[in-house]
Parts: structure tokens; C-alpha cells; sequence
């Protein structure tokens, strides 16, 4: 299973302390369909670096799992469907409704 049906990620290495600062504009998908994957979309920049204009169309993602990551980025997904994976489940709440421990 994929992390994301698309990654873009400039979170590494020396990140926003480099020399250039990384450059992804203009970029268009359309009809992307993608059975089971984590998520649609894991997207990280930083300031300074530049993530435009990136689309998504008439696109179908099954089976997601967890939401999105979106940071620094302008990302859209236009006439796409996501479906939930019927198997995931949201992670426990740290209050409200659970049992103690057994002792």
C-alpha cells in the first residue's frame, strides 16, 4: 500500500537551509485512479520554496485511510471522489469513553 497516491516532499535533508530552494509549479493530473493508499495526498514545503498550481482531475481514490498532509502548498483536487477505506478506524480518543485498564 502507498503512503499517498501523490508525494511531494521537501522536508529533507538540509530542507529551507540549502542553497536553492525547490521549485514544483503547473502540475496537472487528471484521471489518477488509485485502489488503496494511506492517503491522497502527502504535500510538504516550506517557505520560500514553492509548490503552485498543482491539480487534480476527474480523479478516484479508493480505499484512503488517513487525511491528507498539506503544508506550504497549493494543491486542489477538482471533480475526484475519495473513498474511505471500510476497514479503517479512527484512533482512540485520549478522553471521553474509554474503559480503565484491567487490573
Amino acid at each position: 500500500m502507498a503512503d499517498a497516491a501523490l508525494q511531494i516532499d521537501f522536508v529533507y535533508e538540509e530542507g529551507s537551509k540549502g542553497p536553492h530552494k525547490p521549485v514544483v509549479r503547473n502540475l496537472i493530473i487528471e484521471r489518477m485512479q488509485v485502489e488503496k493508499a494511506k492517503r491522497v495526498l502527502d504535500v510538504q514545503g516550506f517557505p520560500g520554496a514553492e509548490i503552485s498550481g498543482v491539480r487534480i482531475y476527474d480523479s478516484t481514490f479508493n480505499g484512503i485511510s488517513k487525511p491528507d498532509t498539506v503544508l506550504e502548498a497549493d494543491v486542489r483536487l477538482i471533480n475526484s471522489t475519495v473513498r474511505q477505506d471500510k476497514e479503517a478506524r479512527p484512533s482512540p480518543s485520549k478522553t471521553g469513553n474509554q474503559k480503565p485498564p484491567k487490573t
